[in-house]
């Protein structure tokens, strides 16, 4: 078989003819995306390369993020597209969407989301250019626990602190 290698402009055009798109809500989800190019590798037609629908190359640092069992992201926007891959665990997004390891997911610039999280999870987290941290004077968005006794979340916010200098 002849070797074809895969190029980034014909990623690129594969992302503008089969990319998803923000939905409604502003929420983009790996799981729904239905037209699939899967490409085999060049040695082995078993192993097979999914291309991820969505243009990472916007994206100039990734992290990876992990939150902790019994955690809610209070809702919150960011002023830029951010893009997860959940590694392990699993979260629940905006209370509808459930997201396990192995699914990406994009939130579009300016649309609010919320995240639950029972049991944790690992994210390879992409920014375009600003991750919020305690390092910044904006500090972090609202963070809540989830109460072990209940299972229902704790009314008190975790406090936030910023390093602005006095």
């Amino acid at each position: 078989m002849k070797q074809i290698q895969e190029r980034l402009s014909t990623y690129i055009d594969r992302l503008e003819r089969l990319g998803a798109k923000f939905g409604s809500d502003g929420v983009m989800l790996s799981t729904s995306i239905t037209n699939r190019e899967l490409l085999v590798d060049g040695d082995d037609d078993r192993i097979t390369k999914d291309p991820i629908m969505y243009p990472l190359f916007q994206h100039n640092m990734f992290y990876l993020v992990t939150v902790p069992e019994g955690t809610v992201v209070t809702p919150h926007a960011h002023d830029e597209n951010i893009f997860r891959l959940i590694v392990k665990g699993s979260l629940l997004l905006n209370k509808k969407y459930l997201i396990e390891a192995g699914t990406w997911f994009a939130i579009k610039a300016g649309s609010k989301y919320e995240i639950t999280t029972e049991n944790g999870y690992i994210s390879l987290a992409g920014y375009t250019s600003n991750c919020r941290t305690r390092r910044m004077d904006t500090g972090l968005h609202g963070v809540k626990k989830i109460s072990e006794k209940t299972g229902k979340q704790v009314a008190k916010k975790v406090p936030l602190k910023t390093t602005k200098k006095k």
